[in-house]
């Protein structure tokens, strides 16, 4: 049907900026989680965000990133790096794994984005 991601970007005081982004490419589910994560990513650093704690639902991508898991997919070490190289322009910033039923929100705007 198609494919999707949704970002929810929270702010100290608690507010949220909702985004759903439609793939016009087909994305397996780990490259729609590094979609995920890079567009975020870019729009917190749109907002001059500097210092950030990223959530995911993607163990995989949370240890690739973090270090403790290898790409070894060709479009999952490009993901990889390019997510590496933005993460170089925050101050100090965290990836964090969550439990999917605690990621609802995002499950939610993804499935929007996929329509």
């Amino acid at each position: 049907m198609g494919a999707g991601t949704g970002i929810i970007l929270v702010s100290p005081e608690g507010h949220h900026l909702m985004s759903v982004i439609h793939f016009k490419f087909y994305a397996m589910n780990n490259d729609a989680e590094y979609e995920a994560l890079i567009n975020g990513l870019n729009i917190a650093l749109e907002m001059r965000v500097r210092n950030l704690i990223a959530k995911s639902d993607s163990e995989l991508v949370v240890n690739q990133v973090n270090g403790g898991f290898q790409a070894r997919v060709p479009m999952a070490e490009l993901y990889l790096r390019y997510a590496q190289r933005l993460l170089n322009f925050f101050n100090e910033v965290r990836l964090e794994c969550v439990p999917r039923e605690k990621n609802s929100n995002e499950d939610a705007l993804a499935k929007m984005g996929s329509q």
